[in-house]
């Protein structure tokens, strides 16, 4: 018997690529969670500023290949909302000019599963507690 969507908590996905945004969100439905992808940062902190939609218990960022606009960054941090970092190995845009705080990070190559169970272990705690 499946859980409703929602048990496990909703988790936003910033993908730049349709493909591994997809099949991410695939993979944590199928965990128990909801998931809401977005192509960019932007999108996500404009709906974040709003407030028109539930804030997520977890934000999943890829920045390859996305425009990051500090402030944007900055505002989705300070959010207090955990944020698992995605990012390639000695890719040269995803530089900071400041230290962040992510909930954690993860360097190519990783799996779709291990991008889901750090999901499950960052996003879980902060429904049930």
């Amino acid at each position: 018997m499946s859980r409703p969507a929602r048990e496990k908590g909703v988790v936003w996905i910033i993908e730049r690529q349709h493909w591994p945004r997809a099949y991410l969100m695939a993979e944590l439905m199928e965990r128990g969670f909801g998931a809401r992808g977005f192509a960019l940062l932007s999108e996500a902190a404009a709906l974040l500023r709003t407030g028109t939609a539930s804030r997520p218990d977890a934000i999943v960022l890829e920045l390859s290949g996305q425009y990051v606009e500090p402030r944007l960054l900055d505002a989705i941090l300070e959010s207090g909302i955990p944020v698992i970092l995605l990012k390639r190995r000695l890719d040269p845009q995803e530089k900071m000019n400041k230290p962040y705080g992510f909930a954690a990070e993860m360097a190519r190559p990783f799996t779709i599963g291990a991008v889901a169970d750090k999901v499950e272990e960052i996003a879980a705690g902060r429904v049930r507690g």
